[in-house]
This record gives C-alpha cells, structure tokens and sequence, in this order.
C-alpha cells in the first residue's frame, strides 16, 4: 500500500516539474520568435513599405508607414479619401510565426506564408505583390465611380 501511496506522489511531482521545464522552454521560443518576427520587420515588411511609399507617393497620393514591435502598417489617401489601411502583424507562439495581413480591418494570412517553415523566407517582393492585390481593385472601386 505505501508503494502505492508513494507512486502517485512521484507521478505528481513528474507532472509538475515537466509542466515548469515545458513552461520555460516555450517562454524562450516565443523570445526567439519574436526575434525572429522583429527582424523581418526591419529587414523586409519596412523596406517594401518603403519601396511602395516612393512609388505611390508618385501619383499624388500621401503614404504613411508607421512600425510598433508586433507589425507595420502603411495606408494611401487621396483627396482626402483613405484607399487602403494595409496592416501585417506577427502573431507569436512557442511553434510557430503567423503572418497576418489586416486589410482596411478585415484579417488575413498573408499570401504563401503558411507555406513556409520560417519567415525569413519571405521576400519584400511577395509583401510588394500582396499589397498591390488588395490595392488595385479598391483603387478602381474608388475612382471609377466618381
């Protein structure tokens, strides 16, 4: 009986202590993630931005990119009149970096990114390439009823 008594005291405190290390483990990938996240921030989402500044800002419009450390944004007014709020966010866990868009508040995952097993393998061109999928039908929406 005392065998007994004696197990499931060890099965609870095996439980306990595998909880804290899978605990601590989890805290330092979802540091290494948010690395991660940050670096492709700086590296790639804020130069695209940046290129899709420079041109659009060609047409007369008025571009505003703004950063924090969960994401980026840049939105396009013209005459007053705002032609996209384009959003990506890094939504962080211990396994994995998901990629969102938010498209004047509507949230998705932004294009090919679940299709990659890391971040870094996005390239400024696809945030580029996005960006421009959700821009042109609103643009031709906009003006073309006018």
């Amino acid at each position: 009986m005392q065998k007994l008594m004696d197990d499931w005291k060890e099965a609870l405190a095996s439980l306990f202590k595998n909880l804290e290390e899978q605990r601590r483990e989890d805290t330092a990938a979802i540091e290494r993630n948010r690395r991660e996240a940050y670096q492709f921030f700086s590296s790639t989402v804020l130069p695209a931005f940046a290129e899709l500044r420079a041109e659009i800002e060609r047409y007369a419009r008025i571009v505003k990119v703004e950063s924090s450390p969960e994401g980026a944004s840049v939105s396009v007014h013209k005459d007053g009149v705002r032609e996209i709020q384009y959003d990506i966010k890094a939504r962080v866990s211990p396994r994995k970096i998901d990629v969102l868009t938010i498209v004047d508040g509507k949230e998705g995952v932004l294009k090919g990114s679940e299709d990659r097993s890391s971040i870094a393998q996005i390239s400024k061109e696809e945030i580029i390439e996005d960006f421009l999928e959700q821009y042109e039908p609103r643009v031709w929406r906009l003006w073309s009823l006018r």
